[in-house]
């Protein structure tokens, strides 16, 4: 009940960010860059956002060779996919995605479902320090090309150095943080699956690298991406400036507010102005950045509902529920 009102409420404020947003800077105004994008180059944009998730399966299929399991990249791409829906369109739904891609590869690897649950739960700490580093990276741009930025930038950069520093602080130390947070004893499913991702971060572990590897690839499609968008909307951009308006796109994506309606809306609004372009352009470059987005998650919808999604869901919760019975 909780979750649903948490999910209703983000819902509500993204809505209104989204509506004042729009009414700021005038629907015609924007509706005039949104509908000039020619089909080819929507396609184009749709295929680099299923680029960027490809890196994503190649980055967890290396976990999971880590924990020497070999699985076909195809299935595992679907799984992910299918992730990728449930945390675009359900973010509120703590580890929505993620359940379902560890049961998925639970399914295809007759693996315990702590195993597998321990290797998506690295992939998904391994794109916290992507999301990190790229917004450090693009905020620092920002700081030296606006001159003296607003008061939120260094909000934004904070909450990243801290997540940064957190990750490392809570993996790289090799202890348990779940044994004394929740008071688990002997065997334990929550305990397996915090193992298995402490001896993941050990940096004599080569598929740690192979895995970072992946990661960079997967920074650089987001980067291609943004970069052909502004092209396509009529600017002019340079590297650097399309790396500030992807670190505003992952900056987005730490808020936890559906499709981060609203939230990308504005963020691009601002950061456009700050490059010296129009913020019209920044709002209509995050709605196409959306209907790629959503184009790719209704496609991981349809393996879903193929699968029955209420009985994955179910098992799913289920499955979590039991890890951290004592």
């Amino acid at each position: 009940m909780k979750r649903g009102l948490l999910f209703l409420l983000s819902l509500f404020v993204g809505a209104v960010l989204f509506v004042w947003t729009v009414k700021q800077i005038g629907w015609q105004a924007i509706s005039s860059s949104l509908f000039e994008l020619p089909i080819p180059s929507l396609l184009l944009i749709v295929a680099a956002t299923l680029l960027m998730l490809f890196f994503g399966t190649l980055r967890w299929r290396e976990v999971l060779r880590s924990q020497k399991k070999e699985v076909s990249i195809l299935p595992l791409f679907v799984a992910y996919l299918g992730g990728f829906s449930l945390s675009f369109l359900t973010p509120m739904a703590i580890f929505g995605g993620e359940a379902f891609r560890a049961y998925a590869a639970a399914e295809q690897t007759d693996t315990p479902f702590s195993q597998t649950f321990a290797s998506v739960v690295v992939e998904r700490v391994l794109e916290i320090l992507t999301y990190a580093v790229v917004v450090i990276a693009g905020i620092t741009f920002f700081f030296f090309y606006a001159g003296t930025p607003p008061i939120f930038l260094f909000w934004i950069l904070g909450v990243a150095v801290f997540l940064l520093g957190a990750v490392g602080f809570l993996f790289f130390k090799e202890k348990s943080v779940l044994r004394g947070l929740f008071q688990l004893k002997g065997r334990n499913g929550a305990l397996d699956t915090e193992r298995e991702v402490l001896r993941f971060f050990r940096f004599s572990n080569p598929f740690l690298w192979s895995s970072l590897f992946f990661s960079v690839g997967k920074s650089c499609a987001a980067l291609l991406r943004t970069w052909m968008l502004i092209s396509f909307l009529g600017a002019s951009p340079g590297i650097l400036q399309a790396l500030g308006i992807t670190s505003f796109y992952y900056a987005s994506l730490f808020i936890p507010i559906p499709a981060s309606l609203g939230l990308h809306e504005v963020f691009q609004a601002f950061a456009f102005g700050m490059i010296g372009s129009s913020s019209t352009v920044g709002v209509a470059f995050a709605l196409i950045t959306r209907i790629a987005e959503l184009s790719v998650a209704l496609l991981g919808l349809l393996f879903l509902a193929h699968f029955g999604l209420g009985m994955l869901v179910r098992k799913m919760v289920v499955k979590v529920a039991r890890m951290f019975e004592k």
